[in-house]
């Protein structure tokens, strides 16, 4: 409220005298959102309760037949203890009275863990390849408080969510990778688990870490600092764009007379004298005016079930300007003043002008600069429609209006807009999305998160252990922290040194020096066109082994073959494996694999070692000039040659952006990729 009232002081003035209340007019005690209706409290000795009331106001907790009290300190915060080790899973009425009293219903004890990072942590349950089987299951001790993306420039004390059961109308909205986490602990402890769900697509790990953590590392906050500056700076810039872009326009008469949108973006206008224009491309290049305003359509067929559902619709780059309409509608429009986010042209396009069958898009490109056009890829797509619809192609386009010439001076001289800053800046998402987590009494965390990162991995090795020392000094203690290894994702490549991929997940690897880590490997599930792989039920149960067997005690395999150390023996290397767990095994290899899930198409499977048991590996002498290498089990161990190398030194496996390999163990658990050697990687300058 203060924030509204400091940017908008006149509507600050009209709440405060208008006869609306702004705050309460007196301090009632009251709970954070955490503890609402249907939550997860953490069955521990010391489990937390808090809120506010009045300073120094005397509040009382009860939760079936525990009790406990405690007095708001003078700033009206309170926080009291309770010992839940021995209590029954409930459900429970939490009652908490100071002078107003506060019943909230159906709270249960179990396990709580957050679960948190980007797109493939937000990934939602309905679109995994399991979900037609798991949605239709009702499980009212599996629960998830969602998180609502928020960023703050200073830590707050509360978040907006609410908890939810796994019901059929509800277990759609649950993180995939939590929810088979969560039902996986579930069924072999038989407790109530509670997932707190906080995470943004998108996003890099610095967004989730704490200040503190920065001023720790000067070189990692010089980058804050950096970045901060170039936000903070650019509002100023961009008043000063605009009024050198009004001011150019005026000189030379190209001012934008636009005209009803009706007569160009309805549904029925006739086309029968607009012609072919080819997008992407600039309009010259199809005959048409380089500069004014010109208007584009194409018709795209949206199936039954993404109807009425919120979609997108993403170009390439657009000079100058475009407004979109769709159906008619407009759904986003770029100005001097409005440009694109990141120079980014995806727009939201709402599930209200969606419908079944035929759709009209049309836009409106108007431009000054003798650049009129769209660059790079155009399509669309549709929540809960698989493949995205391409657009490219032909366009009927017809000219609203035509501008002369520029002059070479007068193009010399058009102001350039200054970029756009990176929105997501550190420490804004932890400040509104963990703080006020951090009085929550939880068992561990899991994190699914890098690929933001993917081009720093030198960053990320520093960054990753940063978060993990810190999270645990501000929730006070040595909390699990279990993460997910980047997948196997984009095309596959004979060149085992292209791409980072692999040095990013290098990177993660490196925390696993912290002692309560765990990392899952996800190397075999991933896809080769798609970011987001479907398959979430195996990282999201490979990840509750690891919390099974180092935190509840059960006796259950948790870790692929894990690489301890390697022998010369002449032309060939033995590499010793731990984690075997009942000896090592080749998996056979499919003959083809289809690149992305949601499409029918399959590729033949090239194998760099055809005639190897084992496919993966690869090989260097003291050039350090890596080549594909022939692998083979021995026991406990592999043997690893080339017939092109006689004195190797180093080997390394699954060492590409999109490797193949088949080395598991016998509880079918992947080795992860590794390498022997410890030669430099890419390094860079902290660059956030």
């Amino acid at each position: 409220m203060f924030d509204i009232l400091a940017k908008c002081p006149l509507v600050g003035i009209l709440l405060l005298i208008g006869g609306f209340v702004v705050f309460p007019l007196r301090a009632d005690v009251s709970l954070p959102s955490l503890l609402s209706a249907h939550a997860v409290l953490q069955k521990s000795a010391a489990t937390r309760i808090w809120g506010m009331a009045a300073p120094n106001e005397a509040v009382h907790v009860v939760l079936g037949k525990i009790k406990a009290e405690t007095t708001a300190d003078a700033s009206g915060r309170w926080q009291t203890q309770v010992d839940l080790t021995q209590s029954p899973q409930g459900p429970f009425d939490l009652v908490v009275e100071g002078k107003n009293k506060i019943v909230v219903p159906d709270v249960v004890v179990g396990e709580v863990w957050l679960c948190s990072g980007q797109s493939n942590m937000q990934y939602a349950l309905r679109g995994d390849i399991n979900a037609p089987v798991e949605i239709k299951l009702t499980n009212s001790f599996l629960r998830q408080f969602k998180v609502e993306i928020a960023s703050a420039p200073t830590p707050l004390d509360d978040c907006k969510g609410s908890w939810i059961l796994a019901t059929p109308a509800t277990v759609g909205d649950f993180t995939g990778v939590g929810y088979y986490f969560g039902k996986k602990l579930q069924t072999e402890l038989t407790v109530p688990v509670g997932l707190i769900h906080s995470s943004i697509p998108g996003s890099a790990i610095e967004v989730w870490m704490s200040s503190e953590a920065f001023a720790k590392r000067p070189a990692m906050d010089a980058g804050r600092v950096r970045r901060l500056a170039t936000f903070n700076e650019y509002p100023g810039k961009l008043a000063a764009y605009v009024a050198a872009f009004q001011a150019w326009v005026a000189k030379y008469s190209r001012e934008d007379q636009a005209v009803d949108p009706a007569l160009f973006a309805a549904p029925g206008v006739a086309t029968d004298d607009w012609k072919k224009l080819a997008l992407p491309g600039k309009v010259a290049a199809s005959g048409f005016s380089a500069s004014g305003a010109i208007w584009a359509r194409k018709t795209v067929n949206v199936p039954a079930v993404g109807a009425g559902k919120p979609g997108n619709i993403t170009f390439g780059t657009v000079r100058d300007f475009v407004t979109i309409y769709w159906n008619g509608v407009e759904i986003a429009k770029t100005s001097p003043a409005n440009p694109p986010a990141l120079g980014i042209y995806k727009f939201i396009v709402p599930g209200e002008v969606i419908k079944e069958g035929e759709n009209v898009i049309a836009l409106r490109i108007s431009g000054v600069s003798d650049q009129n056009g769209c660059e790079n890829g155009l399509s669309c797509s549709f929540n809960g429609v698989g493949q995205a619809v391409r657009l490219e192609g032909d366009w009927l386009a017809k000219v609203e209006n035509s501008l002369p010439a520029l002059s070479p001076e007068a193009l010399a001289t058009l102001p350039k807009p200054p970029g756009v800053p990176n929105p997501a800046l550190a420490c804004y998402n932890y400040n509104a999305m963990i703080a006020p987590l951090l009085h929550d009494t939880i068992k561990g965390i899991i994190w699914y998160q890098g690929e933001s990162n993917v081009n720093r991995p030198d960053d990320y090795r520093v960054s990753i252990t940063a978060m993990i020392e810190d999270y645990r000094e501000k929730w006070g203690a040595e909390l699990p922290f279990y993460f997910c290894q980047l997948p196997n994702f984009q095309p596959r490549d004979s060149d085992p040194s292209k791409g980072c991929w692999a040095d990013l997940r290098d990177a993660q690897t490196s925390a696993l020096a912290l002692p309560k880590t765990g990392m899952a490997v996800l190397i075999d599930v991933g896809e080769e066109a798609n970011l987001h792989p479907r398959n979430k039920k195996d990282p999201g149960e490979r990840l509750g082994r690891i919390a099974l067997a180092k935190d509840y005690g059960k006796p259950i395999a948790f870790s692929g073959p894990h690489y301890d150390s390697l022998i010369v023996e002449g032309d060939k290397l033995r590499l010793k494996f731990s984690e075997v767990n009942g000896g090592l095994m080749a998996k056979p290899l499919p003959a083809t694999y289809k690149p992305n899930s949601v499409s029918p198409e399959t590729k033949p499977l090239v194998r760099l070692s055809p005639n190897s048991e084992l496919e993966g590996f690869v090989i260097c002498g003291d050039d350090h000039k890596w080549i594909p290498a022939d692998a083979k089990i021995d026991g406990e161990a592999v043997i690893v040659s080339s017939t092109n190398i006689s004195k190797p030194v180093a080997a390394r496996y699954l060492w590409a952006d999109s490797p193949i390999g088949n080395l598991y163990n016998a509880a079918t658990l992947p080795a992860a990729p590794f390498r022997t050697d410890e030669f430099p990687l890419k390094k860079q300058p902290f660059a956030f």
